[in-house]
């Protein structure tokens, strides 16, 4: 079925706040080993009421894909994310797909504006690709201090668009 925009209304999911509330609380489990792309997704399929399994297409994207220090995962689960809600059209054109990348090319900008890079390494100044560099990202406690906030303004973000 195809509501009005367009959308396919085979998933219905709860509200942002509580998405988000969600997505961050597995963030925070360590036992889950739930990294800051998967907590994108995560988010997002709450969001959609999707199923959260399909975060696990985001499993090495965290440390700035596969631990190398690059891009941000909130940025590269940012990405997924309009994927993911493109999927639920009926329309999958050239124009659907030039809008959600210029709505990532904001999402990106505006997240160099608040934060200051989208490098994983420059954002957290460790090299994850190295023991040392893990070592200081747990010991510091990087993950809550930084990348917890990254994840709540992306979701704040997503919220709006998707």
């Amino acid at each position: 079925m195809v509501d009005q925009s367009g959308a396919v209304s085979r998933w219905q999911g709860r509200p942002a706040e509580e998405a988000k509330v969600a997505a961050i609380a597995a963030f925070r489990d360590t036992t889950r080993h739930t990294n800051c792309a998967q907590a994108i997704m995560l988010f997002t399929l709450d969001l959609l009421g999707g199923r959260p399994e399909l975060a696990d297409v985001a499993r090495y994207l965290g440390g700035g894909v596969g631990k190398t220090g690059g891009a941000c995962g909130v940025l590269t689960g940012a990405a997924l994310s309009l994927g993911i809600r493109d999927s639920l059209y009926a329309d999958a054109s050239a124009a659907r797909a030039d809008e959600g990348c210029s709505q990532f090319q904001q999402l990106k900008e505006a997240f160099v504006a608040a934060s200051g890079d989208t490098e994983c390494r420059e954002l957290t100044g460790c090299e994850l690709d190295t023991a040392a560099g893990q070592d200081r990202f747990s010991g510091e406690g990087i993950r809550e201090k930084q990348c917890v906030g990254y994840i709540d303004w992306m979701c704040d973000r997503l919220a709006e668009i998707l």
